[in-house]
């Protein structure tokens, strides 16, 4: 792979001149006019060596002895930036001409990841904001794999507590409206018109049957039925959004399986616990929380702090080496506190990240989209999906980093012109697909680039082919910030480029470099397809 070998040519050269010392490779794709790539080595070197970063690309440069390279220049305040040579190119067009997509996937790391996202309660129908954590998960996963991590994704099913408990009193009471039993509504209680649904099918289905019976073993009862059918809606709306979980976990299996002794055990082995009014605390301030956290209260009911600490004590049992939980920004204030409960069970203090992601608001015709059209509450996931497809819907969930707000424009997702973001893309790979096509009708059949004769690069192919050449770099970059709103744009950009040279340069009437630019349409062709994967859209061939 082209960036690794450039990365293991820069790192040979700082060990060889400056013995020791260890430090990070950085590429970009620098303005034109300076090189297909650089790196600001340099200039991180210079706080360590304590010398002028321009003098330390000198002697970087001149060491460096690679055919990789046409030229090495230097900037201020101490760039290095890398013209390739055209072996270069012609060697990166033949690897990912012949390994395709695969080009970009690392070798198996035997290391286990689990993300688990949406997670949502099943109280209720998906959100828009489920559907944010949704797609910057399941893009996190897919990109994961490309870098040999074996991912699995998985949706935690909050069955237990004082929600579900709602959520089914709810649906008794509208059940037993239907048997025209009146009471009382319970406090705290779901009033969507979802809930009067599924009483309504519990009553077809059943009859009175359950009126007959005591009350609280006919809640259990609805309770069961209540939240098979908001589980089954909810796997109904992620696979039209295109998720597919690996693993939905219930957080009943905790209390059944003894999972919540068992963690409360391993937290009194520790020093780290102590007993006040009844109840068992959990020194979180050991671990930098602004306050301890109660395990069980004075009743002797586990709290969800301590539920929480078993899911992820059950996550490590299961072999994961690193978790990654995606939460809303509801949740912030309890990252310190479960990454404090990490440390305090004795696993790793980096077993743990967390993705926090921000509201979503909807905008149509200029005005914010407060309530759904049909049901007078809150947008589902279905309704928006329904409303701009699933392909628009990803894309513009991925249009802003998790950390910042997301204004979702609507008209925008629906419109068919270049300036919908998922449409350009789709459209430039229609567009490339077409050329193939076109050739075909006039008898011109690419022959792979090894018959391409050598490479004469203008400006706007090498521009091109860097930020084909850069998706290595851009996936890694990924896999370690989880930055997934970067795939996008980066796609984006490609785009762009490929239309920029489309309008300026000819393909199939190009002469001696005919096979050469076919060899560049492929190429963009392989390393779309495997952007379009990453993010979950479909490759349109004709639009």
């Amino acid at each position: 792979m082209i960036i690794e070998k450039i990365k293991w040519v820069i790192a040979n050269s700082v060990e060889n001149l400056y013995p020791g010392i260890s430090i990070q490779i950085n590429l970009e794709i620098p303005p034109e006019g300076f090189g297909d790539f650089s790196t600001t080595i340099p200039l991180k070197l210079a706080k360590i060596l304590k010398k002028p970063p321009i003098k330390i690309a000198e002697e970087i440069s001149q060491n460096i002895k690679s055919d990789i390279f046409q030229s090495i220049q230097i900037s201020k305040p101490g760039y290095l930036n890398f013209l390739l040579s055209l072996d270069t190119y012609k060697e990166f067009l033949v690897s990912l001409e012949k390994d395709k997509e695969k080009y970009f996937y690392k070798k198996p790391n035997d290391k286990k990841v689990q993300i688990e996202f949406v997670s949502a309660n099943p109280t209720g129908p998906l959100h828009v904001g489920n559907g944010r954590g949704g797609i910057i998960g399941d893009v996190l996963a897919n990109l994961l794999k490309t870098q040999g991590f074996e991912v699995e994704k998985e949706y935690y099913v909050n069955d237990a507590g004082s929600k579900i408990d709602s959520f089914a009193e709810s649906i008794f009471y509208y059940y037993l409206l239907d048997c025209d039993i009146k009471t009382n509504f319970p406090e705290d209680g779901y009033k969507g018109d979802y809930i009067k649904d599924i009483a309504k099918k519990i009553f077809n289905e059943s009859g009175k049957r359950f009126s007959k019976m005591v009350k609280k073993n006919a809640i259990e009862q609805i309770k069961e039925v209540g939240k098979n059918f908001m589980i089954n809606d909810i796997k109904l709306s992620l696979e039209a959004f295109g998720i597919n979980f690996d693993s939905w976990f219930y957080e009943t299996t905790l209390y059944k399986n003894e999972e919540i002794q068992k963690t409360l055990n391993i937290f009194k082995n520790t020093p780290y616990t102590y007993t006040s009014d009844n109840a068992i605390w959990f020194k979180s301030t050991s671990f930098g929380d602004d306050k301890d956290r109660v395990l069980v209260r004075g009743s002797g009911e586990p709290t969800y702090t301590l539920t929480d600490a078993t899911y992820h004590r059950n996550k490590w049992e299961r072999g994961f080496h690193k978790v990654i939980d995606i939460w809303g920004a509801d949740h912030f204030g309890h990252i310190t506190p479960m990454k404090a409960l990490i440390q305090g069970m004795g696993l790793p203090k980096d077993f743990l990240d967390i993705i926090i992601y921000q509201i979503v608001h909807l905008f149509e015709d200029g005005k914010e989209v407060m309530m759904s059209k049909h049901t007078g509450s809150f947008v589902t996931l279905d309704e928006l999906i329904e409303e701009v497809g699933k392909d628009a819907a990803r894309i513009f969930f991925l249009l802003k980093s998790a950390d910042t707000h997301l204004n979702f424009d609507v008209n925008l997702a629906k419109s068919r012109t270049i300036e919908n973001p998922v449409y350009y893309m789709q459209y430039t790979f229609a567009r490339l697909t077409n050329i193939f096509k076109e050739g075909i009708k006039r008898g011109i059949k690419y022959e792979g680039i090894a018959r391409a004769e050598s490479l004469k690069l203008n400006k706007e192919e090498r521009n091109i082919l860097n930020s084909l050449i850069f998706v290595e770099e851009l996936l890694n970059k990924v896999s370690n910030d989880y930055s997934v709103s970067k795939i996008p744009f980066a796609t984006l950009e490609l785009a762009q480029k490929i239309n920029a040279f489309y309008q300026k340069h000819k393909v199939l009437q190009a002469g001696k470099l005919t096979q050469q630019r076919l060899a560049l349409v492929n190429t963009s062709l392989i390393t779309l397809s495997l952007l379009f994967d990453v993010m979950g859209i479909k490759k349109i061939e004709k639009m």
